[in-house]
């Protein structure tokens, strides 16, 4: 269950980074709390992700070539109910793949994932120019790619997805006016885009809370021109007004002839 923004920033000058993703996880409040972030290495290439600790593996990351993953829960219908669910961890689909030095190194390796081997998922990938949608449901994998929008906007719910996608799509166009590109305004406005909550309405919210389910963090991940950063906080830390836990490598240019 999450909610997931991408800013495609390539347009922008310094300081602004090139592209900008946030990602709100909601799980059960009895989900032990994420670590992050950490520096992890795929292959030879170093990935930032924070940890999910029950799996060691993780919802979001980053790698050097500021490719940057996210996965989500599939929810057709509330809880997956119907649908089977294979015995290996989600969190070790983004390993596997932190690697890739663009969409299109990772397309076969993603087609390639076992559906049947995990319950129902949506896994996101961006480059600066394109995105890689792969859904794993009833033993097969769906994989759709094309180039990246301006803004994206992701969301799951156990509740069903599609009832907290209408709200939160609404809010969404709202968010970010078609008219309005000045890179600070969109930054304030994915900012504040995470932190919304209707009081009346806090289970679809973006920033969500239920009896069984909440928010559990925020992360933002952002690739410029020579560094990528990967920034974590607790929602412990996020209504305290903490500041993100962060860690920032340099950034890599990709040579996808080696095949990564």
């Amino acid at each position: 269950m999450c909610t997931v923004t991408v800013l495609n920033l390539s347009h922008a000058a310094r300081p602004f980074p090139r592209l900008r993703m946030l990602v709100n996880r909601d799980e059960s409040r009895r989900r032990p709390e994420a670590r992050g972030p950490e520096i992890r290495d795929a292959s030879g290439v170093a990935v930032l992700m924070p940890v999910d600790p029950q799996s060691d593996g993780t919802w979001v990351a980053v790698n050097a070539y500021g490719v940057m993953f996210t996965l989500l829960n599939y929810n057709p219908t509330p809880y997956d109910r119907g649908f089977p669910r294979g015995e290996r961890s989600r969190g070790e689909i983004i390993p596997m793949l932190a690697d890739a030095c663009d969409v299109s190194a990772a397309l076969p390796r993603a087609k390639a994932i076992k559906a049947a081997e995990y319950a129902p998922f949506r896994l996101a990938i961006f480059d600066h120019a394109s995105f890689l949608i792969a859904i794993g449901e009833r033993g097969e994998t769906r994989v759709t790619t094309g180039p990246l929008a301006p803004t994206t906007l992701l969301a799951s719910s156990g509740l069903g997805d599609a009832l907290v996608e209408a709200p939160r799509g609404l809010l969404f166009d709202e968010t970010f006016q078609a008219d309005d590109c000045e890179p600070s305004k969109l930054i304030a406005a994915q900012d504040a885009y995470h932190r919304h909550t209707w009081p009346d309405r806090e289970h679809l919210s973006v920033w969500m809370s239920r009896a069984e389910a909440w928010t559990t963090g925020l992360t933002v991940v952002e690739s410029q021109t020579d560094v990528v950063r990967l920034a974590y906080a607790s929602r412990a830390d996020v209504e305290r007004g903490s500041p993100l836990r962060e860690l920032t490598i340099p950034r890599q240019s990709a040579n996808c002839a080696t095949g990564r």
